[in-house]
């Protein structure tokens, strides 16, 4: 039952072949294996830990909001990153304001919900019936992300094989890759705020995010897309120049 339930997982997993980033080489590569799982919602792991085979090693990398985080320094990450990931994602836009208020504009709140809001708006834009240009089943629009992303494709041609979208953000040039390319992407980013937006459009279908009016006003977003492919895509905390992969694991490396 459980080889069911997390086949999606499994199926990155199995194709990419992660090594362990703290303990890799260029002579030898240790493998790191799912050792357990404390939430699961269907076919993603929620909630876990990955292992280095290394025993040696022995290194663990956690998975939260079904985010694998592989990098090399992990409790350097995770300490320098505990707003994003302990972050509440059950507030009310209204409660998130007040908040933003009390932080004002020079706080680390106010910073992250910038960022959010200026990529999440370009990934997704044209998906937001608010945003007044939105046009419904196009994947990449007419916002300046999607239109980059859109100029690379053209320009490279047609590729095939396993695709690593190098700095995905918020993930939607991930689902785009994988709606154009009929081929397995694995998105790559070290921001988890953002990643945690393109997870959960990976498992729900739903884009969540603060949209900035102006100064520190915020309104919340939220709406559904659709995204074809989506379940040949995943995202994990990884860094660019630190990658946990063997040689030869992707065809094609995308980096906006």
């Amino acid at each position: 039952a459980r080889e069911g339930l997390l086949a999606m997982n499994v199926r990155h997993l199995e194709q990419f072949q992660p090594v362990c980033p703290a303990c890799r080489t260029e002579e030898s590569a240790s493998h790191v294996k799912v050792t357990g799982v404390d939430k699961e919602a269907g076919e993603h792991i929620i909630e876990g830990r990955l292992g280095c085979s290394n025993a040696a090693c022995q290194h663990e990398y956690p998975i939260i909001d079904g985010i694998p985080i592989l990098l090399p320094a992990v409790r350097d990450y995770v300490s320098d990153n505990l707003l994003s990931i302990l972050g509440r994602t059950d507030l009310s836009g209204a409660t998130e304001s007040m908040i933003g208020d009390c932080c004002g504009p020079n706080s680390p709140f106010h910073h992250l919900r910038l960022h959010l809001s200026s990529y999440a708006s370009s990934h997704y834009g044209t998906f937001d019936a608010e945003a007044g240009d939105a046009k419904e089943g196009d994947a990449c629009g007419d916002h300046s992300t999607m239109a980059v992303l859109q100029a690379s494709l053209d320009a490279a041609g047609t590729t095939t094989g396993p695709i690593i979208d190098v700095g995905c953000a918020v993930g939607g040039t991930t689902f785009a890759l994988a709606e154009q390319t009929g081929d397995l992407v694995l998105g790559i980013d070290v921001h988890f705020s953002m990643l945690r937006v393109a997870s959960q459009v990976l498992q729900d279908g739903v884009v969540q995010y603060p949209r900035r009016r102006g100064g520190i006003v915020y309104d919340r977003r939220s709406f559904d897309i659709t995204c074809a492919g989506r379940e040949r895509v995943d995202f994990w905390a990884c860094d660019a120049t630190a990658l946990p992969f063997p040689r030869g694991a992707f065809s094609t490396a995308v980096g906006l």
